[in-house]
């Protein structure tokens, strides 16, 4: 946020205090505000410094724009801006990542790969002076810390039994059901060690004497059809309408998460007929996207009638016609009724063919973790640093509440990247 490249490129600024406020009354005030505050300070000065010295010298591109370039279509974005490291339209991730690792090696890193920490290893005080991790090939090496030990390896998804402890109970059910990890793995065994978000680094840190914050812990979910986020017509497996549906995406993680039937895995509705083309979306989709998903056929059901809809997907006839019956009613008064959903998205849904979107939501990530301080020590349970120890990522607890708070794009990954950042800068200036 406000980055000289960001104002040099006639983007607007922010009110940093405006922002965070939001975060925090989106997060319901579970989030720690002194961190949000940090990020809202320092986040320019990261992207600034990344541009100078990794992105320039690697010829790795950079963006900052508007997305998408139709403003009106963002639903209950507060930011209009993102700054994309890297070619949009290539594996950016993957060339950001190998332009960050060249940077490092040239300066003086040593980069250990497949080489997984265990254990912290503390002196009489209490102190963490160093870790004790595992090569491939089962050789054991202890690295002392001169200054301190940076924990920062990801969310504990993968690991069932951290994930039944500490999320909710549906949650946990959502998790078994569309774990990303093993949608994308060869196993679906989830008792078995996954290489990735295993929990780990949480676990090191507690056997430390770190404290996890309080639960139920939050989560990002994602649906992966529909329209992902628009505001069109939702409802559950039994054909009814259960929530707002231009309510903030976390908020319509946890209405999914809670819906009243949902006896055939995570998944719900998304109804909608011809004319919401121009439907807005929470991530900016192109609203021709409607037209190649249906005629993708992928989750995508489409009907002439609404009774041949409800047989297409298995929901009575009589109890889907009447929901639709109802919400077209409001959509003609105006008034939503039920749900109080904003009168510029109640639109009906009435002329052929009707299409129905399989929205079948996927657990991508825990974003929850120990507390910190905002130097991104770590603390213990009576909230005393605990010397040589930090965290950064999707380690750190108190980021985000109950779900991901996604008034901005980017958030988690701005908000690890700058926790990162000042736990460096604080364990070397130790």
């Amino acid at each position: 946020m406000n980055s000289e490249f960001q104002k040099q490129s006639g983007k607007p600024t922010y009110d940093p205090k405006e922002i965070v406020y939001h975060i925090v009354g989106n997060t319901a005030n579970r989030c720690d505000i002194r961190q949000w505050r940090v990020w809202a300070d320092r986040s320019g000065e990261l992207v600034d410094t990344l541009i100078e010295k990794v992105l320039t010298p690697a010829g790795i591109p950079f963006t900052c724009s508007p997305a998408p370039d139709e403003p009106e279509l963002w639903l209950n974005r507060v930011f209009d801006i993102n700054v994309v490291l890297g070619d949009p339209t290539k594996d950016n991730y993957k060339e950001f990542l190998s332009g960050m690792h060249a940077y490092l090696a040239d300066n003086g890193a040593d980069i250990r790969y497949n080489t997984k920490a265990e254990v912290l290893v503390q002196d009489e005080a209490g102190r963490v002076t160093g870790v004790i991790a595992t090569a491939e090939d089962g050789s054991r090496t202890l690295f002392k810390a001169a200054k301190g030990v940076i924990v920062c390896t990801g969310s504990y998804a993968g690991n069932a039994a951290m994930v039944k402890k500490f999320q909710q109970e549906k949650v946990a059910k959502l998790l078994e059901e569309g774990n990303v990890y093993t949608m994308y793995m060869d196993t679906e065994d989830l008792s078995s060690a996954e290489p990735m978000d295993d929990g780990i680094g949480h676990r090191m840190m507690c056997w430390a004497g770190a404290e996890m914050e309080g639960g139920p812990h939050g989560f990002l979910g994602w649906p992966n059809g529909g329209h992902i986020g628009c505001p069109n017509l939702e409802v559950d497996q039994a054909g009814r309408r259960y929530m707002n549906e231009a309510l903030f995406p976390v908020n319509q993680v946890q209405q999914v998460v809670s819906a009243a039937s949902m006896p055939s895995g995570a998944f719900t509705w998304e109804i909608s007929s011809t004319e919401d083309r121009l439907m807005p979306c929470f991530i900016g989709i192109d609203p021709n996207v409607l037209d190649a998903i249906a005629k993708s056929g992928t989750g995508v059901y489409q009907a002439d009638t609404l009774e041949e809809l409800a047989e297409l997907i298995d929901v009575d006839p009589a109890t889907f016609t009447a929901t639709i019956e109802r919400y077209n009613e409001m959509c003609e008064k105006g008034v939503d009724e039920d749900f109080m959903k904003s009168s510029e998205y109640l639109i009906p849904v009435k002329n052929p063919p009707f299409y129905a979107f399989n929205e079948k939501w996927v657990f991508v990530c825990s974003i929850a973790g120990v507390h910190t301080n905002d130097k991104f020590q770590v603390l213990n349970a009576d909230h005393e640093v605990i010397p040589g120890l930090f965290a950064a990522g999707n380690t750190v607890g108190r980021r985000f509440g109950y779900a991901y708070e996604s008034s901005g794009m980017g958030m988690s990954n701005s908000q690890a990247m700058v926790a990162g950042y000042v736990a460096g800068e604080t364990a070397a200036s130790s």
